[in-house]
């Protein structure tokens, strides 16, 4: 996924997106993959930089799993041991320093934690290894990660996330980061560019129904100001939703049509959009 924090020119601002969506020659999710609705792991093996385009190129909005906190790590080894699968791709790669720093495909930053069956040193890589390796999960010590070589073959394995997991994804992510927030023209057509640019499906904002059922939209998960910017797919009335869905209703951005909005149930799977707001 080329999903290093982009630079908007015409934009004072920042965007990441955490997730991916386009085509894929692999669309038949029952084929392709063995899967609990978030975790996806591949029934065939792939060289790491195949793991992530069969991750970011599948239609259903994939990314390959970053494991960033101990929950994480002992849900996502769960997973595997569930499915018996040894090891799988994951979305950490060796970073700029060798032997010491260990980074996310969606970000430049080093990896906040860590539970590595071994730490690398210079006795056992040389330095052109280290930048040729990703990251692996294996199953039979659980929430254990291992550096190997992109060449290797290993499933590929991906996943999606919650808008409420988004908010937190993204304030973990950098202290300056949240989730995006689309609140003029201006904006929304940067995000349009930004989606296009990166083949991006959806992706979840910080967008979210208000007080009042069909009118208020608001940003932010606490924060109650009203949205000054709207440009919805569709404005639902009483009669297309129920006002207890509503309340349960998030906001994503879509492709197509392009720049346009739409309402969402907060508990389905998608990227995420993180934004700089700290300049």
């Amino acid at each position: 996924m080329n999903a290093h924090i982009i630079s908007l020119s015409l934009f004072v601002g920042l965007f990441v997106i955490i997730g991916f969506g386009a085509t894929s020659p692999e669309t038949d999710v029952d084929k392709a993959w063995r899967t609990d609705g978030r975790y996806f792991i591949s029934k065939r093996m792939y060289k790491r930089s195949e793991a992530w385009h069969i991750c970011n190129n599948d239609e259903d909005d994939l990314q390959l799993v970053e494991i960033q906190d101990l929950e994480k790590s002992i849900s996502v080894g769960q997973f595997l041991l569930d499915e018996d699968v040894p090891t799988a791709w994951t979305g950490g790669k060796s970073g700029s320093i060798p032997f010491e720093e260990y980074v996310w495909e969606s970000s430049d930053d080093v990896l906040n934690f860590t539970n590595w069956e071994i730490t690398p040193d210079r006795s056992h890589w040389r330095e052109t290894d280290w930048y040729e390796s990703g990251i692996i999960i294996l199953k039979d010590t659980v929430g254990k990660w291992l550096p190997k070589f992109q060449e290797n073959l290993h499933p590929a394995f991906c996943e999606k996330y919650k808008q409420l997991e988004g908010f937190e994804i993204c304030r973990n992510r950098r202290d300056d980061f949240r989730l995006a927030e689309i609140d003029s023209a201006k904006k929304s057509e940067h995000v349009k560019e930004y989606l296009l640019r990166h083949e991006y499906t959806t992706a979840w904002t910080a967008g979210r129904t208000g007080a009042c059922p069909f009118r208020d939209y608001v940003w932010g998960k606490d924060d109650e100001r009203p949205i000054n910017y709207t440009n919805w797919k569709k404005t639902p009335a009483p009669g297309d939703i129920s006002e207890t869905e509503w309340y349960e209703s998030g906001i994503i951005v879509r492709d197509s049509p392009l720049g346009k909005w739409d309402l969402v149930h907060r508990q389905a799977l998608h990227p995420v959009l993180c934004e700089l707001y700290k300049m």
